[in-house]
């Protein structure tokens, strides 16, 4: 077994990094926004204007952008764009500023996950999906993403939940749940994540779909450097997963709800430490 592309940190360099004790989104330079920035160009990533972060082109000339606006000292709104100038989403996450807040931020060349550390912790997502082992060109929808709510401040379920996600469908942006979301271990017709022998759990990658023009639903490819791995695994859990014969990574289990009881969590790769 050879590490999948998806999950190469070489051909797909990634970053992660803790933000403590956050009182605002963003001031005087001390924030989500400006971590971001020294995180993401570290990464390749370009800032063609203020807080608008670019990521590099792929070899099929794909790429998004991502803009962070500071809406109040607890709220920030993002936007995610494809190469196409279409929104594939507007969304917002906030903090707390009393006393304050954690913040986790995972980054690759090709994806971005912000989770905010408070009871019910929030996220804003953004992935450009592999499509190997065929070429880049032949998925022409492939930029998705959410985050926790509406720009009116609203939950509206739309991201909270695992298998959430916008793409362009058919045309036109839509949410949609994007993936199965299977459940562990409860008998042999169940096999998706199940135990190995050997005792270690098995993972799974999320193989998403979209609406193609004709409204024909076809496999979109994968987000990189993240997986489904077992409900057992807390939020900020870190597990340790097998992703070539001879190589383990650890990856963080990041919240949202698993709706039915056992069914999975995703998880994203993290630096060793």
């Amino acid at each position: 077994m050879t590490i999948p592309h998806f999950l190469d940190h070489v051909a797909v360099p990634f970053d992660n990094t803790y933000i403590s004790q956050l009182v605002d989104v963003e001031t005087g330079g001390v924030g989500i926004i400006s971590t971001l920035r020294t995180l993401l160009l570290g990464l390749g990533w370009t800032e063609p204007s203020s807080n608008l972060f670019k990521t590099p082109v792929d070899a099929g000339g794909r790429f998004m952008d991502v803009l962070f606006t500071r809406i109040s000292a607890s709220t920030m709104e993002v936007r995610l764009r494809d190469q196409n100038i279409a929104t594939i989403c507007t969304r917002r996450f906030t903090i707390d500023t009393s006393p304050w807040c954690d913040v986790f931020i995972h980054a690759s060349i090709y994806g971005l996950l912000v989770e905010t550390q408070r009871i019910f912790p929030e996220t804003f997502q953004a992935w450009i999906l592999d499509f190997s082992p065929l070429g880049p060109t032949q998925n022409s929808q492939y930029v998705c993403g959410t985050g926790t709510f509406t720009t009116g401040g609203a939950n509206d379920g739309s991201g909270d939940t695992v298998g959430d996600l916008f793409m362009v469908d058919n045309l036109t942006p839509t949410f949609k749940v994007r993936f199965r979301r299977d459940n562990v271990d409860v008998g042999i017709l169940n096999i998706a994540l199940m135990e190995t022998q050997s005792r270690e759990w098995l993972w799974k990658p999320i193989m998403v779909g979209v609406v193609v023009p004709g409204t024909t639903t076809r496999y979109a490819g994968v987000p990189f450097h993240l997986v489904q791995h077992r409900n057992g695994v807390p939020n900020g859990g870190v597990t340790r997963v097998s992703i070539d014969t001879h190589t383990k990574a650890p990856f963080r289990t990041f919240h949202l709800l698993t709706g039915d009881f056992g069914r999975t969590r995703l998880a994203v790769r993290i630096k060793e430490e």
